[in-house]
């Protein structure tokens, strides 16, 4: 092995490092949805499960205590979110996060992408 492998770490290293990640991030956001589904009704859980569906790709849920973003109103579920958003350079692919309540001093945030 040459001195230059030793300090370079490969591309099947660094998939594996991400992929620990990756699974480490799911157990806690797995962990934060058991949590809140205890807290909430069946109707309010079953439209988190839907933003949460609707955006896509999703990660790093967690409780908030103020909403970021725009307000707007989902007049299905008779609720609203909060969505801070921004566009990538071709416009065509969208990232940011939503936030949705959970209690009168709560919210449900987490990280998108589509």
């Amino acid at each position: 092995m040459n001195k230059i492998s030793k300090t370079i770490p490969t591309y099947a290293s660094v998939m594996d490092d991400w992929m620990i990640e990756q699974l480490e991030q799911e157990k806690k956001d797995v962990a934060v949805l058991e949590t809140i589904k205890q807290q909430v009704s069946a109707e309010q859980f079953e439209n988190i499960k839907i933003e949460l569906e609707d955006s896509e790709h999703t990660t790093n849920l967690r409780i908030v205590y103020e909403p970021v973003g725009t307000p707007q109103h989902e007049s299905e579920g008779d609720y609203t979110i909060w969505i801070n958003q921004s566009c990538g350079e071709t416009e065509d692919n969208y990232s940011g996060t939503v936030c949705i309540k959970i209690s009168d001093n709560k919210y449900l945030m987490w990280d998108y992408w589509m």
